[in-house]
């Protein structure tokens, strides 16, 4: 998105004011590595990301920590894998493998790496594995079978390996900026051997429309959703959108035939303070694991929705806890500088707090308290704001210096207007 001449210009007076105005900072805390992680759910993921680089910007400037930034944060997490917590004994064992697999490959002992993929592998072939948890497990496996075995020379096992992947999520596809060209070159020679057998199609739609299409635990879509030559066998389809529950159904897919998923999604209402309470868990577990990674004192989840709200949730790995999460309606208005200020504050207040004087008012019993809101204001939805534009690390700098600006007591005519409610 281009930006006009004015824009251009409040982004240069948004960087001088950065460069010239003294540093916010609070009282001489214990130093602490922090990372800024985004949430990837679906629903918002280029905005998590963005708001994520944001947040973890305006940390970096308005405190004195070691800020880890968003995405060495998520290119870490994704390569650990997902959250073991969530996972059987089994399946858990077979990512642990999965693991020292691309760890032995990383210094060169390849026997040992491909004996670690066998036992994960085996590990996810045993009856009553849940699809949705061991797909996106046994693709991970696969591929990182095939780039072994392309490096070791054996092309035939290589291409075998990629096979079995497709066969798992037939919509794979690798990218080029992570993958050799000639990996990718194999890959697409399995994959146009698998469309040598026979196929079906598969029809999704829902009410409402635009729900995410898990295919064995892997994104393929939103609906409606046509995937045609679809191998033939069992899949397990899930469709699932922000603030409604989520529906499974197993479906076959017969040679020349297709199957149809019809999902009519319910919405979450306060009734469902379960889901609430395990995705809220799920964030905290997730953040803990990252941190531990990282070897971070704590770890701050990032999670924008395509609706302009945004939540953040900042996690304590000592405690293995989360603190209560800060959120925002909506940052579609011209106050967006104004309100990420008040949350990067608050944000800083948490990362300084002494968690054991209060923790009960402190840390959020895996959510079930309420988050504190920030402002109330319903901005219309056909406003397109500066904010949520790619205009690259310059205006990122920009804004992360507004903000800190903001914090240091520049709210120029919105002043006043933001109030931090605790609910």
């Amino acid at each position: 998105m281009a930006l006009p001449i004015t824009s251009l210009r409040v982004v240069s007076c948004a960087l001088i004011a950065l460069m010239t105005m003294p540093t916010f900072a609070l009282a001489e805390p214990a130093r602490q590595t922090i990372a800024v992680v985004p949430v990837t759910d679906g629903d918002g993921d280029e905005r998590s990301r963005e708001m994520a680089e944001t947040v973890a910007g305006a940390l970096r400037i308005a405190t004195g920590h070691r800020i880890v930034d968003a995405k060495t944060s998520a290119d870490i997490a994704a390569y650990h894998g997902m959250e073991a917590a969530v996972l059987s004994t089994r399946l858990a064992q077979a990512q642990e493998a999965i693991a020292e697999a691309k760890e032995h490959s990383f210094y060169f002992r390849q026997r040992d790496a491909l004996s670690s993929l066998d036992r994960a592998l085996g590990l996810l072939r045993q009856g009553g594995a849940d699809a949705a948890l061991s797909g996106p497990l046994s693709v991970d496996a696969q591929i990182t079978r095939g780039i072994i075995l392309k490096s070791r020379n054996e092309i035939d096992g290589a291409r075998a390996a990629f096979a079995q992947a497709l066969a798992v999520c037939p919509m794979l596809t690798l990218d080029a900026e992570g993958y050799a060209p000639s990996v990718i070159a194999l890959f697409e020679e399995a994959r146009q051997a698998s469309l040598a057998a026979p196929t079906g199609g598969l029809r999704v739609t829902s009410k409402p429309p635009a729900a995410e299409v898990r295919i064995n635990g892997l994104s393929a879509g939103v609906t409606p959703l046509l995937i045609e030559n679809l191998p033939v066998g069992d899949y397990a389809v899930t469709i699932a959108a922000d603030r409604y529950d989520a529906v499974s159904e197993d479906v076959t897919i017969a040679p020349g035939g297709q199957a149809k998923v019809r999902a009519r999604l319910r919405w979450a209402t306060s009734d469902g303070a379960p889901a609430k309470k395990a995705m809220a868990a799920a964030q905290v577990r997730e953040g803990v694991r990252i941190a531990q990674l990282l070897r971070a004192d704590r770890a701050v989840l990032v999670d924008a929705a395509d609706g302009g709200a945004l939540v953040v949730r900042m996690v304590d790995a000592q405690l293995a806890a989360g603190l209560k999460p800060i959120a925002i309606d909506d940052l579609s208005g011209d106050d967006r500088v104004t309100l990420m200020a008040e949350l990067v504050r608050a944000l800083a207040r948490q990362t300084d707090a002494d968690l054991a004087r209060d923790p009960a008012r402190q840390l959020d019993p895996v959510g079930m308290a309420d988050p504190m809101v920030i402002a109330r204001q319903k901005k219309p939805l056909h406003r397109q704001p500066l904010f949520w534009g790619a205009v690259g690390a310059v205006v990122a700098g920009a804004i992360a210096g507004g903000i800190v600006a903001a914090m240091s007591g520049g709210g120029g005519a919105h002043e006043g207007a933001v109030r931090v409610q605790f609910r």
